[in-house]
């Protein structure tokens, strides 16, 4: 695409320094009998202001181009708040398409600004009165409108040059101004072919922050749940432990409380007094022979 433009814009240059040769030599050749040598040497001059100032423009017009598809030209890093490597190739190829597409269109229309300079020049010279002695009015009227077929044309180019480099600076300085708040390096910033681009990045930042927010606000939000489960279950824990306890704590008062009994002494035989009769009788315990009816200790 460089390469294309480079050699479309020598043929314009080529082309407009033939019609000017040629648009002079007709000049010449058409007013040897109508113009003086005072007019024609204005004329040449006119012709070369015009000349001088229609390249003039024309060059700070493809400078400025130039000077901007370059400031839009992506490099290998340019996508460096996208983090997508496909996305910097592709604008890299949308910047060159556009700069050299820009550059052809420049070259083009000064290649037929020669041949209109050409034809102009020659339809001047024909429109000049051979009759009356150093007329040349339709002279002057070719070079006013060569004047505005080409310099005007010119200073719009400048003008438009001059637009693309402003924005494609002020894009490049915004990427670097954003590129610190995500954490990028300044002298890699991305430098952006268009405003979509430029917009796309941004929101795709934007998403980017705000999906770490929202992953941050949920690992919160889960490490809340997980230590509300955790303390629900401690408590539940503790009540049952409670609940178990109680019990054991009626039981030990209730045995606390009881009096003590006294262990039971086992029945000794006794011989009766009275008849001689043996019964069995628990000690501390009073008795009565069952015979005689005497009391047994």
């Amino acid at each position: 695409m460089r390469g294309l433009s480079t050699l479309l814009f020598f043929l314009g240059i080529a082309t407009f320094i033939v019609g000017v040769v040629m648009g002079v030599g007709a000049y010449l050749v058409a007013t040897e009998t109508s113009a003086g040598p005072d007019d024609k040497l204005i004329m040449i001059i006119v012709l070369a202001i015009i000349f001088g100032l229609s390249y003039l423009f024309f060059v700070l017009s493809r400078k400025a181009g130039r000077k901007a598809i370059e400031l839009a030209n992506p490099t290998q890093n340019s996508s460096a708040l996208q983090g997508n490597q496909v996305n910097a190739k592709a604008e890299r190829k949308t910047g060159m398409r556009i700069g050299g597409i820009i550059l052809i269109v420049i070259s083009v229309f000064y290649g037929l600004f020669g041949l209109l300079f050409t034809t102009i020049i020659v339809v001047g010279a024909i429109m000049s009165n051979p009759a009356e002695e150093g007329t040349i009015s339709g002279n002057w009227v070719a070079a006013v409108i060569s004047f505005m077929l080409m310099v005007i044309p010119a200073i719009t180019g400048v003008w438009i040059g001059s637009s693309m480099l402003k924005k494609a600076s002020a894009k490049r300085n915004s990427m670097q101004n954003a590129a610190p708040a995500y954490g990028q390096n300044i002298q890699q910033a991305p430098q952006m072919t268009s405003q979509e681009a430029y917009l796309k990045a941004s929101r795709q930042a934007e998403q980017a922050e705000q999906m770490r927010r929202q992953a941050a606000a949920g690992q919160a939000e889960q490490a809340r749940r997980q230590a509300g489960a955790a303390e629900e279950a401690k408590r539940k824990a503790a009540a049952a432990k409670q609940s178990t306890r109680e019990p054991l704590l009626h039981k030990s008062a209730d045995t606390a409380s009881s009096p003590p009994t006294r262990p039971q002494r086992a029945p000794q035989s006794v011989a009766c007094k009275g008849c001689g009769a043996q019964q069995n009788v628990v000690p501390g315990q009073g008795a009565v022979c069952e015979y005689c009816g005497t009391a047994l200790t």
